[in-house]
């Protein structure tokens, strides 16, 4: 989306606190024995910051790219990972995600 685009490119990192609940919601994930995580809308990454360093194996889906290449870089910066999709949810979902990004 080229609004965010110009937001990343012009502010960086726009969110780096993690939303309040995520610590509750990775206790629940790991209750339930989850390992792979889906973002939708990562943005700059903080949560994918957040679940990597939980160790989660994380995918981050946005389709705001330089929100993205932000997310990579802070990703390598803490020695972390994740596989990255651009793209729309309003798009073709199931097809370019449910089967690439999500399969065993």
């Amino acid at each position: 989306m080229k609004q965010w685009n110009t937001i990343f490119q012009e502010q960086g990192k726009v969110f780096t606190e993690i939303q309040e609940d995520m610590p509750r919601v990775v206790e629940l994930l790991k209750q339930r024995k989850a390992h792979k995580i889906l973002d939708f809308g990562c943005g700059s990454g903080r949560h994918l910051v957040y679940l990597a360093k939980n160790d989660f194996e994380v995918y981050g889906f946005d389709i705001a790219e330089e929100g993205m290449k932000i997310a990579q870089e802070w990703l390598k910066k803490e020695n972390l990972s994740a596989n990255f999709k651009v793209g729309s949810i309003y798009g073709k979902l199931q097809s370019c995600c449910a089967k690439n990004l999500c399969s065993n």
